[in-house]
C-alpha cells in the first residue's frame, strides 16, 4: 500500500472517528464526502489498517462534593483530563443553603468564566459534550460573601476519551 493511500485513508478515518459536526447538515456532508473518498480510491482496506476495529474508549469523569462555606474560595468540584487524552464536559451544577451570601467561581481550561456569581437558586449548566483540553479541566469553587457558615454543593461531570 503506498504512502499517499495511507495518508488519505488516515484523513478519512480521522474524519469519521474524531470530527464533531455542529449541525446535522454538516454531519451529512462530512459523511457523504468520506464515503465518496472511500469508494473513489478503494480505501476500505487502508482505513481498516489505520483506524482498526477498536472503539473509542470513554471513561466517566465526575466530582461531587458538599463543603461548609468560608470567607475564601474553596474547591467544590474539579475534574482534570489526563495528558494525552481528550475530555468532554456534560454538566456543572451548583447550589447552596444561603443564596444571599453564596458566591461561585468557575474555571474551564484555565480560563475564569465567572467569579463572585450570586445565584437566586440552584443552577445547572448543560454543556452537551463541549471539549476540555488535554491536561486541563474544570474547577468549581464556592465561598460565603460574609464568611458565614452554610453548606455549598458542586458537581462537575463529563468524560475522558482516548
Amino acid at each position: 500500500m503506498n504512502t499517499e493511500r495511507l495518508m488519505l485513508a488516515a484523513t478519512v478515518a480521522m474524519l469519521l472517528r474524531g470530527y464533531s459536526p455542529t449541525t446535522p447538515e454538516t454531519a451529512k456532508k462530512m459523511i457523504k464526502q468520506a464515503v465518496g473518498l472511500i469508494a473513489e480510491y478503494n480505501l476500505q482496506d487502508a482505513i481498516d489498517a489505520v483506524a482498526g476495529d477498536e472503539p473509542v474508549f470513554e471513561k466517566p469523569l465526575m466530582d461531587i462534593n458538599m463543603k461548609e462555606s468560608t470567607g475564601s474560595y474553596q474547591t467544590l468540584a474539579e475534574i482534570t483530563v489526563p495528558a494525552g487524552k481528550m475530555g468532554r464536559v456534560s454538566k456543572i451544577e451548583m447550589a447552596c443553603d444561603d443564596y444571599d451570601q453564596g458566591r461561585f467561581k468557575l474555571t474551564i481550561n484555565d480560563e475564569v468564566k465567572f467569579t463572585d456569581l450570586q445565584l437566586p437558586n440552584a443552577l445547572t449548566l448543560d454543556f452537551l459534550g463541549a471539549s476540555i483540553r488535554s491536561g486541563l479541566g474544570i474547577k468549581l469553587e464556592g465561598k460565603a460573601d460574609d464568611a458565614s457558615a452554610f453548606n455549598m454543593w458542586g458537581d462537575v461531570s463529563g468524560k475522558e476519551e482516548s
